[in-house]
């Protein structure tokens, strides 16, 4: 079993989702909460570290432990399969690794780290089913992300493959967004990428179920939609704290993040897509 031994004493926690359901916002709301309640500690979250291993973890105001290092610790460095570099380098590890391997390198990053945020879109299927066991036997708290709205997932994921940026949590982030010109975006993409993630939809959700694992199930629509406004966000948000048992904070951090404002893509960004009543014809037909 995980040793779990932290200074703050905070349950551990792993979010898991689809890409666009908001998972990003709520890793962000989670590490600042940590901060929060622990100033000299700045191990709280870490993102996609099995989708993208060499990437810096985001924290705050330290530039934190390279996850690599997770991966040496569990005498795993020689699985790594470098792809084009940079950030994407050795983002095909997971499928080399057994279940056992798998579980040494999560025991050493939640050594490091209170919370893992997981994208599940470019893992293997038996890899995220994995990894609600790991959490299971270890008493890991589990938050799992979905959307409903499955053209806005679709559609979302395409713009930010053009735009390069995937959240917009900051200034410089939401200036280059709104900046960003757009190709017409291929509706037989759209169409793949929509099948694929209505096939998806109930996996994880289904396989949690067939199990009788715990979890608490964050709907986007229920915690970051357009319409929903800055007090229902944060109760929603003082909700998923209480199940994890974490303490809410108030921080400027969290109330930013939080804020309908951070919406990455508005009628406005839709409209500068070449052909976005094409996309809207095919959305409409479903």
């Amino acid at each position: 079993m995980l040793n779990t031994y932290r200074t703050n004493d905070m349950n551990k926690v792993l979010i898991f989702g689809g890409a666009r359901t908001g998972t990003t916002t709520l890793s962000h709301c989670l590490r600042h909460t940590g901060y929060a309640h622990n100033k000299n500690e700045v191990s709280i979250a870490i993102d996609e570290p099995l989708n993208y291993p060499v990437r810096t973890p985001r924290l705050y105001k330290e530039s934190g432990l390279d996850i690599v290092k997770c991966f040496e610790e569990a005498k795993l460095l020689h699985k790594f399969v470098v792809a084009t570099g940079g950030e994407c380098a050795g983002r095909k590890i997971v499928s080399k690794l057994t279940a056992g391997q798998l579980y040494r390198v999560l025991d050493n990053i939640y050594k490091k780290y209170d919370c893992i945020k997981h994208i599940h879109d470019s893992i293997f299927e038996m890899n995220n089913k994995l990894l609600f066991d790991y959490a299971t036997d270890n008493k890991i708290k589990i938050l799992l992300l979905a959307r409903k709205d499955l053209f806005s997932v679709c559609l979302s994921k395409l713009m930010s493959k053009q735009s390069t940026v995937w959240h917009t949590l900051t200034d410089e982030q939401r200036k280059k967004v709104d900046k960003a010109k757009y190709e017409p975006i291929s509706i037989r993409d759209l169409k793949l990428m929509y099948r694929r993630f209505s096939k998806d939809s109930n996996t994880y959700s289904n396989y949690l179920a067939s199990k009788d694992i715990d979890y608490f199930e964050v709907i986007y629509e229920d915690f970051l939609h357009p319409d929903n406004d800055m007090d229902s966000r944060v109760e929603k948000f003082k909700d998923i704290l209480s199940y994890i048992d974490w303490d809410y904070i108030e921080t400027k951090e969290i109330l930013d993040a939080l804020s309908p404002k951070t919406k990455q893509y508005t009628q406005e960004h839709y409209d500068k897509i070449p052909n976005i009543k094409e996309i809207y014809e095919w959305r409409d037909s479903l």
